[in-house]
Order: structure tokens, then C-alpha cells, then sequence
């Protein structure tokens, strides 16, 4: 999975839908890239009836990838959208999901941050939104300084 390119890809999708009139189809094309971005990740084979809930459990126990940690990276930089990912109480099975996709991908780092693991699924989802720009930004590989030589 090229992270970058998903990203940039969400972004379109992102914008698009603050144009759109409709609530219900306002981030039906962003919920698609996040869902094909975690088909991609897994190398779930595409089903057309798969959902993005469905991708979430499945991301939610799949073994640990390099690919896996960028799916989790792109649901949690989601997480920042509000509506793009629903929260009503319908969906606590999607939320769980994302917590523990979150938890196993990224542990180390949301550590860092005091992240609540023993936490109720709704205070854990609630820091993995304040979070979302801490962890992402921490993950971006480093860039070189200007001037410096390799050891």
C-alpha cells in the first residue's frame, strides 16, 4: 500500500464531499478509499457487498505488516473528519474495531501519548481523535538536515 498516494486520494475524496448536498453521500467516496486502502493492506480479495465495517474487523485481528500500521494510520488520520467514520451508538462494533486495530498496530506510540488502554471504547476513540495529527506526524519518516554527511 502506497501511504502517500492514499492520502492524497483521501484528501480529494474529503473535499469533494464538503461540496456534496447530500449528508448521506457527502463521504461515500471517502469511505470507499479508507475501505479499498484496507482491502489493499490486508490483500483481502474485493467483494462488492464488503463494507468498511467489515475491512475494520478484519484489519482488527490480521497479523502484523508494515501495511497493516499505515491502514491504522489512515483510520486514525480519518478519525479527524467528522462524519467520515460514523459514531452513533449503532456503530460500537466499528469503533471497537478501530481501537483495536489502533492498539495492536501502534502501541509503542500511542503509549507515548497516555493513550487510555484499559479505557471504555468511547474515551478510547475520543484520544485516538485528539491524536490523530500527534501519531500521524510521528510516523512520517525523517527527513535529512541540510548539510549533514553519512556515517
Amino acid at each position: 500500500m502506497e501511504l502517500e498516494a492514499v492520502r492524497r486520494e483521501l484528501t480529494r475524496e474529503i473535499e469533494a464531499a464538503l461540496a456534496a448536498q447530500s449528508a448521506a453521500a457527502r463521504f461515500r467516496g471517502a469511505r470507499h478509499v479508507v475501505a479499498s486502502a484496507g482491502i489493499a493492506a490486508l490483500q483481502i480479495e474485493y467483494s462488492n457487498g464488503l463494507s468498511l465495517g467489515d475491512v475494520l474487523l478484519r484489519a482488527s485481528t490480521a497479523p502484523p505488516t508494515p501495511d497493516r500500521r499505515d491502514f491504522a494510520l489512515i483510520v486514525i488520520e480519518s478519525l479527524s473528519v467528522d462524519g467520515l467514520i460514523p459514531t452513533t451508538s449503532e456503530r460500537s462494533d466499528i469503533d471497537r474495531n478501530i481501537c483495536s486495530l489502533a492498539e495492536s498496530a501502534l502501541a509503542e506510540i500511542l503509549s507515548r501519548f497516555k493513550y487510555p488502554f484499559r479505557g471504555q471504547t468511547y474515551e478510547k476513540r475520543r484520544a485516538l481523535e485528539g491524536l490523530h495529527a500527534s501519531v500521524v506526524e510521528l510516523l512520517k519518516p525523517l527527513a535529512p538536515v541540510r548539510g549533514s554527511r553519512s556515517v
